[in-house]
Formats: structure tokens, sequence, C-alpha cells
């Protein structure tokens, strides 16, 4: 009975001790820097969040996703893009640590700036990076 106490006693105590749980906060902003409100921001999953009048995020992940993975976000607005993070490529976050926001930067499908010729370079390499 004791050696169940304790297995039990473990089994509760790793998340808390060996990394708790994921998660991925920051801002979403325009190509003006200006805060964005209403607009999702969604995780691999289905995680997602909306953000606020700030444009503040904050998406928490299950335990089977631990913080410094790799991820992909994107963002739910009609004919916006995500500018950066290049391709929303980022990597989450621990709870309980100290950290630095995420700062995700969107722009208008047609922007300029979502169609400059050093952009499209970075997209096309970071494609060929992944194949």
């Amino acid at each position: 009975m004791k050696f169940h106490v304790f297995t039990l006693l473990i089994l509760w105590l790793s998340p808390v001790v060996f990394g708790q749980q994921a998660k991925l906060e920051g801002h979403v902003f325009d190509d003006r820097e200006r805060p964005v409100e209403a607009t999702r921001v969604v995780a691999p999953g289905g995680q997602a969040a909306e953000t606020d009048s700030k444009g503040h995020f904050t998406i928490s992940f299950p335990s089977t996703i631990r913080p410094g993975q790799a991820t992909r976000i994107d963002v739910d607005r009609k004919d916006w893009v995500i500018y950066e993070p290049l391709m929303g490529n980022c990597v989450t976050q621990s709870v309980e640590r100290n950290f630095e926001p995420l700062k995700v930067i969107i722009v208008p499908k047609s922007s300029s700036l979502a169609l400059q010729p050093k952009r499209l370079a970075q997209v096309i390499a970071k494609w060929s990076d992944e194949r």
C-alpha cells in the first residue's frame, strides 16, 4: 500500500517538479505597431486564444507538449497573415519561468511588407530547409 501511495505522489509531483505546463504568451500587433484585439491565435491541436484590447494572448498546452518545444501559430483574421515570427514558427514557454513574451506582427495579405522580395526569399529559404 505504501508503494502505491508513493507512486501516486511521484506521478502527481512530476509535472510540478519536472517542467509544469507549456504555454505561449505574447502580443499581436499590426504593421503600424498597434495592438490587434479580438483576433484568435491558433496553435496545432486546436489550442487557441483571443487577443484582448492590448493585443495580449495566452495559450495553454496539454501536458504532452513541453516547454521549449517548437510549434507554429496562425491567426484567424480574414485577409491577414503573420509577418513575424516567420511563418508563425515559435517555441512554447514555461509557466513557472521568466520568458520573453512572443511578439507577433500581422499584415494584410496584400501588404507590400508581405510581398517584398527579401521577405519572399526568407519564406522560400524556410520552405527549402523544411524539405
